[in-house]
C-alpha cells in the first residue's frame, strides 16, 4: 500500500504543480533576461535592414554596368559591404525598387517579415500573448532586424508542412501532409520550392514534396525554371557563372563571417557530400 500512494502521489516536476510552475517562472525569467541583453546588443550594434541594401547594392551596380558579384566584399566586416550572394535572377525584381527610397523598402520589407514572422509562429500553435517574445528570441530578432529572406523561407517550410492547429491545444502544432486537403498543387509547389530557390543547400522541403506529392514538386520546379528563363536574356549566362564563384567563396571557412557550417571542421569535398546526403534522406526517412 505504501508504494502504491507514493506512485500516486504527485511528483516533483509534475504538470502545473506548484514546483513545475516555479520552475517554469524561472526558466522564463532567465529567457526573458537573455534575449533582452541580444536584443540591446543588436539594435545598438547590428546594421539595420543590412540583406536589404546588400542586394540593392548589386542592383545598383549591375544597371550601371558593373559587377553585383564582388570578390573584395569578402574583405569586409559586418555592414552594408558584405557579398550579395541571392542568384542572379532577382537582380531584375530589384531594380524597380531602386526608384523607390531605401527607408520605405526597408521599413515595408521588415513590416513584411514581421507579419509573416507571426503568421508562422501561429501556425506553430504559439498563442499571440508570447508571439512578441519569440520573435525577440535572437535567432527571429536578427533576421527581422537584417531582413534576411529567411524568415520567409521558414515560413514557406511551415506554410507546407504544418497545418492550422487546433482550437484550445496551444503549443502543439498540426503536422500536414501534402496532398491530402483541397489545397492547390501549384500553391505547395511553390512553397515547397522557394527554400532551394535561393539557398540551394535548402532544397529539403522540395525533395520531400517530390515524394509526397510529385506533381505539386514538379510544378513548383517548373515555374522556378520559367523565371530563370525569363530573366537569363537580362542576366546572361556568366552572371550565373560569376554567382556560383561567389558562393564557393562564402563557403570558404577561411571567411570570417562564414557561420556555422560543416566545412569549418571537416574537408569541403565531405562537408558538401553531408549536405547533398541530408536532401537525399527526405527520400527515405519516415513521412512524418
Amino acid at each position: 500500500m505504501t508504494s502504491i500512494h507514493r506512485r500516486d502521489r504527485p511528483g516533483l516536476f509534475t504538470i502545473d504543480s506548484g514546483t513545475d510552475r516555479l520552475l517554469r517562472a524561472g526558466l522564463l525569467t532567465l529567457v526573458a533576461l537573455l534575449t533582452s541583453v541580444a536584443v540591446n546588443n543588436l539594435l545598438r550594434h547590428y546594421p539595420w535592414g543590412a540583406d536589404v541594401e546588400i542586394p540593392l547594392r548589386a542592383a545598383q551596380r549591375w544597371v550601371q554596368g558593373d559587377r553585383p558579384y564582388l570578390p573584395d566584399s569578402f574583405l569586409a566586416g559586418p555592414g552594408y559591404d558584405l557579398p550579395f550572394l541571392y542568384p542572379p535572377f532577382v537582380l531584375p525584381f530589384l531594380v524597380p525598387l531602386l526608384a523607390l527610397p531605401r527607408l520605405a523598402v526597408a521599413a515595408g520589407w521588415f513590416a513584411l517579415e514581421v507579419a509573416i514572422a507571426a503568421w508562422t509562429c501561429r501556425r506553430l500553435a504559439i498563442p499571440w500573448r508570447w508571439v512578441a517574445l519569440v520573435l525577440l528570441w535572437p535567432p527571429f530578432a536578427e533576421a527581422l532586424l537584417g531582413g534576411n529572406i529567411q524568415i520567409v523561407l521558414f515560413g514557406a517550410f511551415v506554410g507546407l508542412l504544418f497545418a492550422p492547429p487546433s482550437a484550445g491545444a496551444p503549443w502543439h502544432p498540426v503536422d500536414r501532409e501534402p496532398g491530402d486537403d483541397d489545397r492547390a498543387a501549384l500553391a505547395d509547389g511553390l512553397l515547397g520550392v522557394v527554400n532551394g530557390a535561393f539557398k540551394f543547400t535548402q532544397a529539403h522541403p522540395w525533395v520531400l514534396l517530390l515524394r509526397r506529392r510529385p506533381r505539386a514538386a514538379l510544378l513548383g520546379a517548373a515555374v522556378g525554371a520559367a523565371i530563370i528563363l525569363m530573366t537569363l536574356p537580362l542576366t546572361g549566362i556568366s552572371l550565373w557563372f560569376d554567382w556560383a564563384a561567389q558562393v564557393n567563396r562564402a563557403s570558404d571557412p577561411a571567411w570570417p563571417l562564414v557561420g556555422a557550417s560543416f566545412s569549418q571542421y571537416l574537408p569541403r569535398g565531405a562537408a558538401m557530400v553531408i549536405a547533398v546526403g541530408s536532401i537525399a534522406l527526405a527520400f527515405v526517412l519516415p513521412r512524418r
